[in-house]
């Protein structure tokens, strides 16, 4: 993944912490082997300080590794920067202050990952992006005064319309009928959950699998898909 670079940024919110927390150790010991590692710096976001987790090991780490430099955006709490400590979201000046990483690991929400992707893909163009979501996309929330509308599934292959209300993914709406699907990240990550949408209107999160010309073609991730109303047209085993 990150042997052989010269650079890494690491990006992470949350519960994104615990995957490259396992990268800086693992590089740890391989310098402390003799082995080259990248210049890496770990840009974290948390709303309070109390909430980090791993801080001390973290705060050595940036003390006796050369290599290794930590920031840490708090969000939702009051303080003056100091140290690795700065107040706010990070802003695309902040990104920029990295330099220009040859590589990018994004690990975090949902919609931590869709933002910093994007984020990254501004300030960092010609860096290779590697991205871990451990939550899947929200579903969508009905306005005051809406209501949520009545859709039909109509499946490919086997004609079988299922009947579901909108608001909730087309994975969960498959599953919760008992009809099986393939899936394994639940976060638009893996691309095992890959479908086609043939007709209807849905509304399709941002997915970290499928490229552009794919999803012209209607081809979509039910994790990621969200009927809206109507009559959807699924196919279930594009690839047959």
């Amino acid at each position: 993944l990150v042997l052989g670079l010269d650079s890494l940024v690491m990006l992470a919110g949350g519960i994104g912490l615990t995957l490259p927390l396992a990268l800086l150790r693992e590089l740890d010991r391989l310098r402390q082997q003799g082995r080259r590692v990248p210049r890496t710096t770990l840009l974290l976001c948390f709303a309070r300080m109390a909430d980090i987790p791993f801080l001390q090991e973290l705060q050595q780490l940036c003390e006796t590794a050369s290599w290794f430099d930590l920031r840490i955006h708090i969000t939702r709490e009051d303080i003056a920067a100091h140290g690795p400590f700065v107040p706010g979201r990070p802003s695309q000046q902040s990104l920029l202050a990295l330099g220009q990483p040859q590589a990018v690991v994004i690990c975090g929400g949902h919609a931590f990952a869709q933002t910093f992707r994007e984020h990254a893909r501004a300030c960092f163009p010609g860096a290779i992006q590697h991205i871990e979501a451990f939550t899947p996309p929200a579903a969508s929330t009905a306005q005051p005064g809406e209501t949520a509308q009545a859709c039909q599934l109509q499946i490919a292959h086997s004609g079988q319309v299922v009947e579901a209300a909108s608001g909730k993914s087309l994975l969960e709406i498959l599953e919760g009928v008992g009809i099986a699907i393939r899936s394994q990240c639940r976060a638009g990550i893996c691309g095992s959950c890959r479908i086609r949408i043939t007709g209807g209107s849905s509304r399709l999160e941002a997915d970290f699998c499928l490229s552009d010309r794919e999803k012209e073609a209607g081809y979509a991730l039910a994790c990621c898909t969200f009927p809206s109303a109507g009559h959807i047209h699924v196919d279930l085993k594009p690839g047959a």
